[in-house]
Formats: structure tokens, sequence, C-alpha cells
């Protein structure tokens, strides 16, 4: 089923309000390595500062993000979650299924839990200006059930090179 038009729920969905520094963005989390509330260059998607993330290339230099959106359905509605990202020598490395991608967790009323899928097709390498990506909650196992919320995770792979962010819906 086709995700419907909803309000943005994810709260600093351009990065533009500090967290406690001036490199950190208010209300999201790391989850992995590190990342900086950059001012982008020419300006990133939506206003002046992007999610920038970097990885070395060693197997153990992924990097992300995470926000949780509560959304406490009782009438299972499929939700769509995009973003922008733009990327500087992002390898192509065969081991690594990330690249630069928009990941989820996918939390429904049963308790039962679905992931976004991470494969070739998702993820986003070499040099490119910002690219719309996005997933439908429709088209996963589970996704004919009530969400009880998702955690949307900006993610870039041990893969090395440098990915943004920015415009998370």
């Amino acid at each position: 089923e086709a995700a419907k038009a909803q309000a943005n729920r994810v709260t600093n969905f351009s990065f533009e309000v500090p967290g406690a520094n001036e490199l950190q963005a208010e209300a999201w989390q790391t989850e992995y390595g590190s990342y900086e509330r950059s001012r982008v260059l020419f300006g990133g998607w939506d206003g002046e500062y992007a999610l920038k993330l970097v990885s070395s290339g060693d197997s153990t230099s992924l990097s992300s993000v995470k926000q949780r959106i509560n959304f406490e359905q009782t009438t299972p509605v499929p939700v769509l979650i995009t973003a922008r990202v733009k990327g500087a020598s992002i390898a192509n490395n065969t081991t690594d299924k990330y690249g630069a991608v928009l990941y989820c967790r996918v939390r429904y009323q049963t308790g039962d839990t679905d992931y976004c899928p991470t494969t070739a097709k998702t993820k986003n390498v070499g040099s490119f200006d910002w690219r719309y990506v996005g997933l439908n909650t429709g088209t996963m196992l589970r996704g004919h059930l009530p969400v009880k919320w998702i955690e949307v995770v900006p993610l870039i792979g041990p893969a090395g090179g440098t990915a943004w962010f920015d415009d998370v819906h």
C-alpha cells in the first residue's frame, strides 16, 4: 500500500538547531561512531546545516545517528521515511552493505520489529550531489500492522568517505 502524506514528525529535520554544543544537533543521538552538525558550503539541501558522517574505511568506522518518532497507530497507515543525502568519495566496498543510506527500525503495536533493507540498491557510493532517498513501511514484511514507533537512522558504513544528510522526514 502507498504511504499517505503526513505531517513531518522528525524533530530538527534539517539540523538547524544545535544541541549541547554547536557540533551536535538537537534531538539526534549518536548511535555508532561520531557525527557533526556541519555548515554546508553553498548551503545544505534545506537551510545552512546538514548532518555530516565520516568513515575512515576500516571495518569499525560505521557512523550513524538516530531519532525515535512515536506514532502509536491504532489503524495501520504506511509511513514514508525520506531524506536527502550527498556524498564525497564513498568507496564501493563489497564488504560494506551500507554506503550512505537512510536506515530505520520499525516497531509495531504487536511488539514485532522490521528493519529497513540495506542492499546494493539502497547504498549510495561515490561522489554525488543531493539525492532523494526513502523507504515505505507499507512494503515491509509486517507493514500491514499499526506502527508504534520508528527509529530513523542516517548512516555511513565502514567503506570510507563522507556523507551529508538533510531534510529528514
